[in-house]
């Protein structure tokens, strides 16, 4: 190829003396070719200026797009080539122009870019040497691995029979790849009963000749996670489980792994020169801010994105190929809801939740839930960060639930008994304020994080709300319940993910895992391995492309992990399964999936 390109720059000089070129342009050759070119740039920059025009200015534009590559600054040398494209869409050097943009494309393993430009050169250039060298590159590019949706593209647009037939080519040899040479037999041996050129034969004997094995792509994995700064090590125990489990595969893999340093803006910097490659799937991110705006470019390049972690709702509604690995706070509230009216038997609720967005993303799908089912929210509360006094909150739930619903007489009675038997005021008086039991709230959800669990959970037992807890996905920390154990004994929690770290299944990959990384397996990095089994599965059942990929994640039956079981919605993208919990008796259970 590095050849090939020499003959075509010689072609490209020859061509600008016959033209008798100026002094000012034959100065900017010989400072090229004495590798001066730094000072080549001024001159040709002159020479190429819009507001100068001089019939040199596409032979000048480029020398100058070839200048600015041997000075490895690839950016003002699109820039150049694509401006005398826009400016010169019918010179005789346009098809230079779009080779040169191949050449670079491919220096930065944007094969799609340089495999449409190559493409346009077979279907527009009249030089032969310029086409078998656009031809014989471009089936590099094949044989290397490019997307199927490209050639799909670009099968569907209008070409010359000799292009034509090399996309047909070109298309089977990528259903090798992709599908194995099985699937492939009968597209290359209809291609090779048809009218073939010597170079398109010799591609296609290439192919029959060789094993499945030979003909295999490997299926690249871009992995952009925090390997350095505030969440390195969260980002490396998920990447350690997502290797232990790809080990496994059988089909050959490529992994890209990039350190998005916790930066939503290197995270978008390093996802935009990313979709520019031939990746099949990307995964990441850690953070719900940083997968949304992943999600967001992949959508707008019809990328297929799996987010690991994020629960945050709405992430996967913004492309038809983002899947979100974890449930998220949607589907878990409702999870919930329906837990508690259906096999619990609840009907009425009370909630108490923080005022930011995750406390009124949960108390919604859960209250909206609620009201779908026929149950009750009887009473609201909300509570800000740092909050510590909840005095005022359960007071003003208990009015709001005897206001609401007629009191027990029996219960009255016996209370106003005991109250003048001890000598105490009676009810009405200022020292009466928690003393009558409050038996019409059935549920009271506290969607609260673990911090507050050991503010709220000893005020809440005060107040005499008979009522059976229920917690949100943050409650999944046994030290913490086990210290107010006094008071939440057998509530109900919701959690996207559980280890049963007493089962066998569990303790030999522990052992496992420890024997390989010198290490005990953390929650994040058996979420890695989780996701990582799953890709197993697919991949090595030959759903090796985005698009099969994408719809084997769709369809895809229930995948039981480690951290939990995962099947996405249809409609939604985004797993079902939610752990329903019970902490009774200082241990936490599980109820259901």
């Amino acid at each position: 190829m590095i050849l090939r390109k020499a003959i075509l720059v010689l072609y490209l000089f020859a061509g600008a003396a016959l033209a008798v070129p100026s002094g000012l342009f034959e100065r900017s050759i010989k400072l090229y070719q004495l590798q001066r070119f730094e000072e080549a740039v001024l001159l040709l920059q002159e020479l190429t200026d819009e507001n100068k025009p001089n019939p040199e200015a596409t032979c000048a534009g480029l020398v100058l797009t070839r200048t600015y590559s041997r000075l490895n600054d690839r950016v003002n040398a699109r820039r150049i080539a694509l401006d005398m494209l826009r400016r010169f869409p019918d010179s005789r050097y346009a098809d230079w122009f779009q080779f040169e943009l191949a050449r670079l494309a491919c220096q930065t393993q944007d094969r799609p870019e340089a495999l449409r430009r190559l493409v346009w050169i077979m279907d527009h250039s009249t030089n032969p040497d310029m086409t078998s060298a656009c031809i014989d590159q471009a089936t590099r590019l094949i044989n290397a691995g490019v997307a199927e949706d490209v050639l799909i593209e670009l099968s569907g647009q209008l070409h010359t029979p000799d292009t034509k037939k090399w996309l047909e080519l070109w298309n089977a040899r990528t259903l090798c790849g992709y599908q194995g040479k099985v699937k492939a037999q009968e597209a290359l041996f209809r291609l090779a009963g048809s009218e073939l050129t010597e170079s398109q034969n010799r591609a296609l004997q290439s192919w029959l000749n060789a094993s499945s094995e030979q003909l295999r792509f490997p299926m690249r994995i871009a992995v952009l996670l925090p390997l350095s700064g505030e969440y390195e090590e969260e980002g490396h125990q998920f990447l350690y489980g997502l290797v232990f489990a790809l080990r496994d595969l059988r089909q050959p893999v490529e992994l890209i792994v990039k350190d998005t340093q916790g930066s939503q803006i290197e995270a978008a910097r390093i996802m935009n020169e990313l979709i520019k490659t031939d990746v099949s799937l990307f995964i990441g991110e850690l953070d719900d801010s940083r997968s949304a705006t992943l999600a967001a470019q992949a959508a707008q390049a019809g990328k297929l994105l799996i987010c690991p972690i994020s629960t945050e709702a709405g992430i996967a509604g913004l492309g038809d190929r983002i899947f979100q690995m974890n449930s998220d706070i949607e589907t878990r509230g409702i999870a919930l809801a329906h837990y508690a009216y259906q096999k619990l038997g609840l009907r009425t609720f009370a909630i108490l939740a923080p005022a930011d967005n995750y406390g009124h993303e949960l108390t919604d799908a859960f209250a909206g839930a609620i009201d779908e089912l026929g149950g009750t929210i009887i009473a609201q509360q909300w509570y800000y960060p740092g909050t510590e006094d909840f005095k005022r909150h359960f007071q003003t739930i208990r009015e709001t639930a005897l206001a609401a619903s007629p009191l027990d007489t029996a219960l009255v009675n016996e209370y106003l008994r005991r109250r003048s038997e001890s000598g105490q005021r009676v009810l009405g008086t200022q020292d009466d304020e928690f003393g009558l039991p409050v038996t019409s709230i059935d549920g009271f959800f506290f969607p609260i994080y673990e911090e507050d669990l050991p503010i709220i959970a000893p005020q809440y037992a005060l107040v005499n709300i008979k009522a059976t807890p229920l917690g949100g996905d943050n409650w999944n920390h046994l030290d913490v319940l086990r210290n107010q154990r006094r008071y939440i004994n057998g509530a109900v929690f919701i959690s996207g993910q559980h280890l049963q770290e007493t089962e066998m299944e569990y303790i030999r990959f522990q052992n496992s895992y420890r024997m390989l990384t010198s290490q005990s397996p953390t929650l994040l990095s058996v979420l890695g391995v989780d996701l990582g089994r799953f890709l197993v599965r697919a991949i090595d059942s030959g759903y090796t492309d985005a698009r099969s990929l994408a719809e084997f994640l769709q369809q895809a039956p229930l995948f039981n992990g480690l951290a939990g079981d995962y099947q996405f919605s249809k409609q939604s993208h985004v797993n079902q399964s939610v752990h329903l919990l019970q902490y009774k008796d200082v241990i936490i259970q599980k109820l259901e999936n």
